[in-house]
């Protein structure tokens, strides 16, 4: 990877169920990613950069989201049982948040908002803190902190308004994301939005590898870690120009949905993507044929190719792969919407069909037509 591989970062207001795909901002219709760090998940603008903390493992640390103002988001979290050895309530714990907020910061204010959240079946407190720093700025921290015996985990999520002007409701924009925990189980009820391919890749800027999930509407889930291991599978390497003046490319590895399946975390905070137990049946290619033809799907981007007799007839079909041409002679054929490549079997050395590929090989010299 190269330092084209980077992330922007907006804002915007985030549907809590994580499963809308759209939000209206300042800055206009903004898509939302449902983003994977550690074993939780929180719905947020698409474009906010995420960076995990130096230190951060599964036992705890933290993740935080930056905005395009210099506005900040962080999510801390870490073992539930041994903060309940200092704090007996989630009220004493947030008590002890914002005295440590006078303190550290040095702020004399007063909590202005105080409510209660009901969070994937979980009781989370609601705060909002206003007060004047010891320099004379203003202070304006919100606040949810909610505690999770199911995995014995606490999350405290904080935003630090620095850039009031970068947010048209800041309030509505905290509280929605926050809402869009999920901690340890989809929302009730939801079901989860549907994907057609991943891009693996590595992030320059954050330090950390992601696996983004697309389907035709763009981006909508995202997986964070400091390690990928990805058991089997299919890939193909992706890549476009970055744009502007700079000579760089974005490179991606690109996976189709239908070969993968369980994508997870383990007890080390590396991402595991295990592959499709559906596998698809193996394809082989016809001993006899005169030609084939190609083309692309308009609708998934994949390739198909047809394997016909001397007559034209198709003989046979593989579909659904990308396909790879080395030094082949082939010529365009047929009018729209029937338009293919095509090469005569004399002009072909060999053909490999994969999981994911087929790659069609020429003969050295062969002649041109």
């Amino acid at each position: 990877m190269n330092n084209a591989d980077v992330h922007d970062a907006t804002v915007g207001t985030c549907d809590p169920s994580g499963t809308g795909s759209f939000v209206t901002t300042d800055k206009g219709v903004v898509s939302t990613v449902a983003r994977h760090d550690f074993d939780f998940r929180l719905t947020v603008p698409s474009v906010w950069l995420v960076e995990h903390s130096p230190k951060a493992t599964m036992e705890g640390g933290q993740v935080f989201y930056s905005t395009p103002g210099g506005n900040a988001f962080f999510v801390s979290f870490g073992n539930l049982t041994e903060l309940t050895k200092r704090f007996g309530t989630l009220d004493d714990y947030r008590d002890a948040s914002i005295a440590r907020i006078r303190a550290q910061a040095d702020v004399s204010g007063r909590l202005v908002v105080s409510k209660e959240l009901r969070i994937r079946r979980h009781r989370a407190i609601l705060s909002n803190f206003k007060g004047i720093t010891g320099a004379g700025g203003v202070a304006d921290v919100w606040s949810l902190d909610l505690w999770c015996d199911v995995k014995d985990r606490y999350y405290s999520l904080y935003g630090d308004v620095v850039r009031s002007e970068e947010f048209q409701d800041f309030p509505s924009l905290f509280e929605s994301t926050a809402q869009s925990l999920v901690c340890h189980e989809p929302p009730p009820g939801s079901s989860p939005r549907l994907w057609e391919w991943a891009d693996l890749g590595f992030n320059t800027k954050s330090k950390v590898w992601f696996l983004e999930l697309f389907n035709h509407s763009g981006l909508i889930e995202a997986y964070q870690a400091s390690e990928i291991v990805l058991k089997g599978g299919s890939a193909s390497q992706y890549q476009w120009p970055q744009r502007g003046e700079r000579p760089l490319w974005h490179v991606r590895e690109r996976m189709s949905a239908r070969d993968l399946g369980k994508i997870g975390y383990d007890e080390r905070g590396t991402l595991v993507v295990e592959p499709s137990m559906d596998a698809r049946p193996s394809e082989q290619v016809p001993e006899v044929f005169d030609s084939i033809t190609y083309a692309y799907s308009l609708a998934d981007a994949r390739g198909f190719v047809e394997f016909r007799e001397g007559d034209g007839a198709v003989l046979k079909k593989i579909e659904g792969r990308w396909i790879s041409v080395e030094n082949l002679t082939h010529r365009t054929v047929g009018t729209y919407p029937n338009i293919r490549l095509s090469a005569r079997r004399e002009d072909i050395g060999s053909i490999t069909v994969t999981d994911a590929h087929i790659v069609i090989r020429g003969k050295t010299g062969s002649p041109s037509r």
